[in-house]
C-alpha cells in the first residue's frame, strides 16, 4: 500500500511490475485524494486523473500495462 504516490512514476511502475512478476495475485493499492492530483497525472495521464477523480465511486481497479 502506498500511502501516497511516490514522486518519480518510474519508481510505481517498477514496484508494479515487480509485485505481479513475484506473484500471480500481486495488486497494489493507493489511497488518494484531489490534492494528489499533481502526483497522479504523473503516473496515470491526466486524462485518466480527471477521470478518476469525478467518479463518485470510493474504489477503482485499475488493470493494464505500465507506462
Amino acid at each position: 500500500m502506498f500511502y501516497s504516490l511516490p514522486q518519480n512514476a518510474h519508481f510505481y511502475a517498477e514496484v508494479v511490475n515487480m509485485l505481479q512478476g513475484e506473484a500471480s495475485e500481486g495488486s497494489v493499492l493507493v489511497s488518494f485524494t484531489k490534492f494528489d492530483s499533481m502526483e497522479m497525472k504523473r503516473i496515470f495521464g491526466a486524462a485518466r486523473t480527471a477521470k478518476l477523480l469525478k467518479d463518485p465511486k470510493p474504489v477503482h481497479l485499475l488493470v493494464g500495462g505500465s507506462q
